[in-house]
């Protein structure tokens, strides 16, 4: 409908039946775009990614599908340990496991970051074998349960890939998982 000046109208119609459903669709919500960024573990990389436009929730899930893939082959590239003279001497006087802190007797490894190569300390062979990145990719948002999660899972319906949530209710979700994208909501993590 319009009105006289020419502008577009709603007339929401009334409901005489009780027992006739009374829902009436009168807007949709469209995203118009999206902006995220990737960090590194370190901080020492940092990546923003900008896009405003058309079908925006599913090139928002399709450009996170290749960030992990990004993510993954560099995760695969092991970096060797890098150690100071300070590293050196604390590792040849060390007792402990910094991962368990239980004693070492002569069951004694570098552990060392993967992605940056940086030492961490004297580690037990079991406990470094054990203390691994997960297989997931965190994607951290501001209010997810509230909004922005509901959008996202209709459009994942679109995508090839295992789905897995923490529900809230049957529309809210804490998180959800995608392919090892893990999907969190920050606002949690708040105090009131």
């Amino acid at each position: 409908d319009r009105d006289v000046t020419g502008v577009q109208t709603c007339a929401l119609p009334i409901w005489k039946d009780p027992k006739a459903s009374s829902t009436v669709a009168y807007q949709k919500h469209v995203a118009c775009g999206f902006t995220y960024k990737v960090v590194s573990i370190d901080g020492t990389y940092t990546k923003p990614v900008v896009y405003r436009g058309r079908d925006a929730v599913d090139k928002f899930i399709k450009k996170l599908l290749l960030e992990a893939k990004d993510i993954r082959g560099k995760l695969k590239k092991v970096q060797p340990v890098t150690m100071t003279k300070e590293d050196e001497i604390s590792f040849s006087s060390a007792t402990k496991c910094h991962i368990c802190e239980n004693e070492l007797n002569g069951d004694k490894v570098k552990d060392h970051c993967h992605i940056t190569g940086k030492y961490r300390g004297v580690a037990h062979d079991k406990c470094n074998l054990h203390y691994k990145y997960s297989n997931e990719i965190p994607v951290i948002f501001h209010n997810l349960k509230g909004y922005d999660g509901h959008i996202i899972m209709q459009a994942l319906g679109k995508f090839k890939g295992n789905i897995s949530c923490i529900p809230y209710n049957m529309e809210k979700y804490l998180s959800f998982t995608f392919n090892k994208l893990k999907f969190i909501d920050s606002l949690q993590f708040m105090n009131a």
